[in-house]
């Protein structure tokens, strides 16, 4: 199956080149699937008496889910890589994203709880302070690209 970039033109027989990947891969607003499944993972578990107001995190949730209905990045010829490990393009709002943050802060036990994804040795398997690393550096795009609650 051929996943198409979202920035592709409908019928292209362009594929993005492993120099693009590379750098779109290492943007903050893409995610690899299973952190993001990860991540919502946590949000459904949460308890949002506890920490986060309710009707937020399931705002988040809906666009995690948004983001994996999605086709991910396009992959470059010759790409051999887990499917669990395809590039998916999110953008939360500024709010939503230093929730995120705040959320992953003290949940590196919670995401450790959910296990660790069997991915191969070439992948990084990121803690669950890798997670609130992940999210803090995508708020920080958020903020740096006038993305978000303005």
């Amino acid at each position: 199956m051929r996943v198409t970039h979202p920035n592709a033109q409908p019928g292209s027989l362009n594929r993005v080149d492993w120099s693009r990947y590379k750098a779109l891969s290492d943007d903050p607003r893409y995610f690899p699937r299973w952190m993001l499944l990860r991540s919502l993972a946590v949000l459904e578990a949460q308890d949002v008496e506890e920490s986060a107001d309710e009707s937020a995190v399931m705002e988040i949730a809906a666009e995690l889910r948004a983001a994996l209905a999605k086709p991910p990045l396009e992959l470059p010829e010759g790409h051999t890589g887990d499917p669990r490990a395809l590039m998916h393009r999110l953008v939360l709002t500024r709010s939503q994203a230093a929730l995120m943050v705040t959320l992953f802060q003290d949940k590196a036990v919670a995401v450790g709880a959910l296990g660790k994804p069997t991915l191969g040795k070439s992948t990084a398997v990121k803690s669950g302070a890798g997670f609130h690393a992940a999210w803090l550096e995508h708020y920080t795009s958020v903020g740096s690209t006038g993305v978000g609650d303005g």
